[in-house]
């Protein structure tokens, strides 16, 4: 794993009702992702293999060089399908995460309003959706999947959802697993409010923590 610290200093002018002028610093600072790269390591039977998938392969498509290659199956242009696993590597390469989308459900309204009375009902023009992932951690220490792993939900008019938005409790959520030691496996929920409007053209963009790699399922 690999974090960037990135420290400014704004000087900001103020005044003191004896001495005048004086200057006060305030030190802003943000933590940047490195490094990372995943793998696509199987889809389900009746879709095509594909090669590798690399973050300088992402961006060269991203800026479109005259280099870039074709695009590649797990960006946001082309989905991996429902079923389909991948494979996340640290800033060195090594194996961190694999990660399975086992089901999309686009409307589980009702599943989250049976689930808990205090649960808030969706916005206007949003429906609860849920990603079930199955998850095993590869890795040398141990790590919790949810405070780890993000998935968020891409619209297809390019909005982002996460369960933050509308925090609401429903069956196994990713949230609620335990740290996870070298081939410790969870299967659990993710959920979210996401827009009614063409959600089955939607992505579930799945990222993990101070990595910049990111990977792409396909809603639906």
């Amino acid at each position: 794993m690999c974090s960037k610290l990135d420290v400014q200093l704004k000087v900001i002018r103020g005044k003191h009702k004896t001495s005048g002028a004086i200057y006060f610093v305030i030190i802003a600072w943000q933590l940047v992702g490195c490094g990372g790269t995943t793998t696509l390591v199987s889809m389900p039977k009746n879709e095509s293999t594909t090669m590798p998938i690399s973050d300088q392969q992402q961006t060269d498509q991203n800026y479109g060089t005259d280099d870039s290659p074709e695009q590649t199956i797990g960006d946001r242009a082309q989905p991996a399908p429902i079923g389909s696993t991948v494979q996340i590597n640290d800033s060195n390469g090594d194996p961190l995460w694999e990660v399975t989308l086992l089901e999309s459900n686009l409307n589980v309204n009702e599943l989250i309003a049976s689930e808990n009375q205090f649960n808030s009902p969706p916005p206007a023009g949003f429906q609860f959706a849920s990603a079930k992932v199955r998850v095993t951690y590869l890795g040398t220490d141990s790590k919790a999947p949810g405070w780890d792993l993000t998935l968020k939900f891409i619209s297809s008019a390019g909005t982002t959802h996460d369960e933050f938005d509308v925090i609401v409790v429903g069956p196994n959520n990713l949230s609620n697993v335990n740290e996870l030691y070298n081939g410790g496996t969870a299967t659990a929920n993710v959920y979210v409010a996401i827009p009614i409007m063409d959600s089955a053209k939607g992505t579930w963009r799945l990222t993990s923590l101070f990595l910049d790699t990111e990977f792409y399922f396909a809603a639906s």
